[in-house]
Order: structure tokens, then C-alpha cells, then sequence
């Protein structure tokens, strides 16, 4: 069967081919349009094309925002935790989902010596601890040392202990957390108002660097850093395993408040005002005490009156249990 090719004036010829055969180059035998501007109206059929036509995974992303951030961005900012060595001094090594996967992490968590060595040495990065050496020599490592729901966390001292070993630095574990918090697993409002306290020796112009396993709002880091400052010494960094990330609250790796969040607590409150208030309600003494989630944190509530509402049945939840009888000599010769 004979079939006619169309040609670019318009007119059509006899064309030796089969039908079938030319239906497989429809869209290249297709009439160039004759309109004077025809390059324009195609562009802008080209580029109608283009907005209309989304892969699924695009229209998946379009349809799932979180406060104008897609979910792709959220993951890629939740890696940049743990994958990028932020300004403010903070060291993280692995993510939290990693560590809850890891098969010694429970026993760690309760106690268990060997399995905190264990998932230290398979998680930690052994570049960034020489790196941490070299930037800070003669410092010493300060882990958090107290105990949890589950019994005495041994991760930060393990940690702590690998870090001294590889990067050459000494150990200090006679600062010790004297009150129970029941930090783990809470909410941030919880770990506001329930701030770790510490005892014990600090060396007047010594140099610590704080240890963590886990930093979420950073409050513990925070407490024990304005402790040993308090006491003559000088905190000049930090490292944890993993640390947390939340569209609210940010990166809890960034310790110190930045730029951005002062002014939005001052457009928003007024700081003579925030300051005055988080005193009052027993949060901070000055908003430097603050860390940068926790700070953002108070940001997401409308007025001072809402997170005045939100404090009061966290006052009665919790009572401390202060005591200084935290078993440090059990933990000293663990790692003897």
C-alpha cells in the first residue's frame, strides 16, 4: 500500500513505503509550521511541555513539603549532621539511626563495656579524631558521665578513651553529672527545664574538649561546658557520635547562638524581655546559656505567654534526684 509523505510547504507526494513503516517517523516527517514566528511558538510549546510533564518522583516531592522544604531536602540536611565538621567546633562521626541499628548499642546504653567499645571503634572516624588532636594539643577529653533510665551510659567514656588513645590526649573523669535528668528519649521543653549539674575538679586554664555519645539539644554538652568554664577552665570543642536535626530546631551540633537566631528572638520577644522571662521561669540565666536548638526551639511558640502555658505541667513531672553518689569508680575501672 502506497502512502503519501507529507512535505514542508504543506503538500503530500506518493512515498513507496508502507504505512507502517512511515508510522514509525511520524514525529520526524511531522510539517515544520509555516507562522512566521514559528522558533517562538515552538519554545513556547517546548517549555509548556516541560512544566506539565514531572517525573513521579518530582510530583511525589512537590506533594510532600514541611514547612516549604521538601523531603529530599530535609534528608539531605539530616546528613549534613553527621557527614560535615561544622564552625562551631562541633566533631560528629555517624548518625543516631546508625547507632540504634548498631547490635551493641542497647547494651552499651545500660552499661555493658565491651559493647561500647565495640560500637565506638566500628562508628567513630579515625581521620577527624587525629585532626581533633592536632587542632588541640595538651587538651584534655571530658566525657559526660552519669547515669540513665536504662543504667550508666558507656558510650561517652569509651568514646572519650578512643579518642585519647588515637589522638594522643588525656583523659579527665573526675568531672561527674550528680543529678538524674532523664534526658533520653524526652522532649525539648523536658530538657529545658531539667538541666544536668555537675561536680568536680577543673584545672583553671586547662583546655577540655566535652565528650558526648549523643548530642539532641546539646543541653548536657552545654551544662558541662558552663561549668568547667565556670571554674577557670576553657571548653575548645566538641565531639559526639551522632548528633540530631529538625526543621524547627535546627542542627543540634551548633552549640553556640548564631546571628540569625538572635534577631529573630529579639524581633520576636525583644531580649531584654526573653531575657528577664527565662530567668524567671528557671530555663537559663542570660540567653548565652542557651543552645542554638534550644533557642529556635523557643522560637516556634507565638509569645512568651504560650511557653509560659506550655512550662507549667513540666514543673511537677519531674523531681531532680540529686546525689553524688554516681558510681564513677565502677566506670574508672571498666576502662582500667
Amino acid at each position: 500500500m502506497l502512502s503519501r509523505l507529507p512535505l514542508l510547504d504543506g503538500s503530500r507526494q506518493v512515498a513507496p513505503f508502507p504505512r507502517s513503516f512511515l508510522w514509525r517517523f511520524r514525529p520526524v516527517l511531522r510539517p515544520a509550521p509555516l507562522a512566521s514566528n514559528a522558533s517562538e511558538s515552538e519554545g513556547h510549546r517546548t517549555e509548556g511541555r516541560t512544566k506539565q510533564m514531572k517525573t513521579p518522583k518530582e510530583r511525589k516531592e512537590q506533594g510532600n513539603m514541611k514547612n516549604g522544604v521538601t523531603v529530599r531536602q530535609i534528608s539531605e540536611m539530616k546528613a549534613q549532621v553527621s557527614a560535615v565538621e561544622l564552625d562551631k567546633s562541633v566533631h560528629a562521626h555517624t548518625t543516631i539511626a546508625a547507632m540504634r541499628r548498631h547490635r551493641d548499642f542497647t547494651s552499651a546504653k545500660a552499661g555493658n563495656t565491651i559493647a561500647a567499645l565495640n560500637l565506638v571503634r566500628d562508628l567513630s572516624r579515625q581521620e577527624r579524631i587525629t585532626r581533633l588532636g592536632e587542632q588541640h594539643p595538651g587538651a584534655m577529653v571530658v566525657p559526660v558521665l552519669g547515669t540513665e533510665r536504662t543504667g550508666i551510659n558507656m558510650l561517652p567514656l569509651a568514646f572519650a578513651k578512643f579518642i585519647g588513645s588515637l589522638a594522643g590526649l588525656q583523659i579527665e573523669t573526675g568531672i561527674v553529672q550528680i543529678n538524674k535528668t532523664h534526658h533520653t528519649d524526652s522532649d525539648a521543653m523536658h530538657r529545658l527545664l531539667n538541666r544536668p549539674e555537675f561536680s568536680g575538679t577543673v584545672i583553671a586554664g586547662q583546655d577540655y574538649i566535652v565528650v558526648d555519645d549523643v548530642i539532641t539539644s546539646g543541653s548536657t554538652v552545654q551544662a558541662l561546658r558552663l561549668f568547667i568554664e565556670s571554674h577557670g577552665g576553657r571548653v575548645v570543642a566538641f565531639s559526639a557520635l551522632a548528633g540530631s536535626f529538625s526543621i524547627i530546631t535546627g542542627s543540634s551540633l551548633e552549640i553556640d547562638l548564631t546571628k540569625e537566631t538572635i534577631n529573630a528572638l529579639d524581633t520576636k520577644f525583644g531580649l531584654n524581655a526573653f531575657a528577664s522571662f527565662i530567668r524567671q521561669a528557671g530555663i537559663a540565666q542570660t540567653p548565652e546559656e542557651l543552645t542554638n536548638s534550644q533557642a529556635r526551639y523557643l522560637l516556634s511558640f507565638g509569645t512568651l505567654n504560650s511557653i509560659r502555658t506550655r512550662i507549667a505541667p513540666q514543673h511537677h513531672q519531674f523531681s531532680f534526684q540529686t546525689t553524688r553518689s554516681t558510681p564513677q569508680n565502677q566506670m574508672n575501672l571498666a576502662f582500667a
